[in-house]
């Protein structure tokens, strides 16, 4: 069973801060990582040929999108 913070001792407090700092330091972690894979994505460039192939593939899966919430 889980204490309640005002009925931790002051060394359960502090192992709890730095269990919590430790998870916020992973996830600022992943975020840098997948901000940093967003930004290379997106720096791609796509020729003509490319840009309207993904334009069509983004309308036919809006359309099964669609089609499948009218179900």
């Amino acid at each position: 069973m889980t204490k309640s913070k005002t009925q931790m001792t002051k060394a359960e407090l502090i192992d709890t801060l730095k269990k919590a700092e430790e998870k916020i330091l992973f996830l600022e972690t992943i975020n840098k990582s997948l901000e940093e894979e967003r930004v290379s994505m997106a720096a791609k460039l796509l020729d003509d040929d490319e840009n309207n192939l993904v334009d069509v593939l983004k309308n036919k899966v809006k359309a099964l999108e669609e089609e499948l919430s009218n179900k």
